[in-house]
């Protein structure tokens, strides 16, 4: 009798492994193997589904980084070039090794420009992983891993209930939240902030993320000669400045953006912007839904600033000054915060 029930049972885990495995082939919910047959393309785990987006639609040129590019428009990019097809793959939390992956495999095809943002925590060490290398890869008998797993399956549901985004912007939440002033200085002072202090030795991290950022940012500029990229630190707003102004972080991370400038600044194949200097975007915090968020009109902006006017380009000779602009802007805010 047990031995019966226990075959039954292994035969029921067969079954349903088999079942299980055999949706997630069809479904594809991070499309590894096919664009979706139904139709339907909904945004689930950008870290894996980005691979399914690099390989199967067609693109010349990509915009690429955390947050503060999502919400750039590649129709908007596109119309600033001739022939030129851009697709946005951006990650809201995206850090530099996860940005190297994603490149690196959008590089098995031609990409003419990058867009990419720079974030601050790019570099930044004991930083959790988010990529499923076996996804971004081309041997398929680790297919196990993607095709007998939960989170799998769970996006398979999730792809039911989810509405249709556009491929080209999948990450798009611009329309999502309400910008202002009031919201923004609503819980001003009211917090800690210690999610901004960092979880390591402080007299280490600025040589341990210059270690990341040449193995991975410098890396990819300097083994893609043939891409142009298009380089920007965002513009946060000047709250953001002011709290990490506090700790001792802001000025390590500021050391850490001059030692990333001044290698990016020798590339020919690099255009480097800096719009945290830009005071009409930073001091006016009706751009913003929270200290460093701003809304879709700063990004079509910035696009303006870079392929436009050429606002705002970082060269050899002014590099340390928009540093130093910074830390003036910063030191000033406050008082200029006190009489509006």
């Amino acid at each position: 009798m047990q031995k019966k029930m226990f075959k039954t049972t292994m035969v029921m885990i067969f079954i349903f492994i088999i079942l299980e495995g055999s949706i997630i082939f069809i479904i594809d919910p991070y499309q590894r193997y096919r664009k979706p047959f139904y139709n339907k393309t909904v945004y689930l785990d950008g870290y894996q589904l980005n691979q399914g987006i690099l390989k199967n639609y067609k693109y010349t040129s990509l915009i690429v980084g955390s947050s503060m590019n999502e919400n750039t428009l590649s129709k908007e990019a596109d119309s600033y070039f001739e022939d030129e097809t851009f697709i946005n793959i951006s990650v809201g939390g995206n850090k530099a090794k996860e940005i190297e992956k994603m490149i690196k495999f959008a590089k098995r095809k031609q990409v003419n420009k990058i867009i990419l943002n720079i974030d601050y925590s790019y570099f930044y060490p004991n930083l959790e992983y988010k990529i499923n290398d076996y996804l971004y890869s081309d041997n398929y008998l680790k297919d196990y891993k993607y095709l007998l797993n939960v989170d799998s399956f769970m996006q398979v549901l999730r792809i039911i209930l989810k509405p249709q985004v556009n491929i080209y912007n999948s990450s798009f939440w611009g329309d999502d939240y309400k910008y202002g002033k009031e919201i923004i200085l609503k819980n001003y002072g009211k917090n800690d902030f210690k999610s901004l202090k960092l979880k390591y030795e402080s007299e280490k991290i600025v040589e341990k993320s210059k270690e990341i950022y040449m193995n991975t940012l410098n890396k990819i500029v300097e083994d893609n000669p043939n891409t142009k990229f298009y380089i920007f630190y965002p513009p946060y707003s000047m709250i953001t400045y002011l709290i990490e102004s506090k700790e001792e972080k802001f000025y390590k991370d500021l050391e850490i953006k001059e030692f990333v400038e001044k290698n990016l600044l020798e590339y020919k194949n690099v255009e480097l912007y800096d719009f945290q200097v830009a005071s009409e975007i930073t001091h006016n915090l009706d751009n913003y839904k929270d200290y460093s968020h701003y809304s879709p009109k700063i990004n079509s902006l910035m696009l303006e600033y870079m392929f436009k006017d050429k606002k705002y380009l970082v060269t050899k000779e002014n590099y340390k000054k928009y540093i130093e602009d910074l830390k003036e802007q910063t030191n000033n805010f406050k008082n200029k915060l006190l009489t509006n």
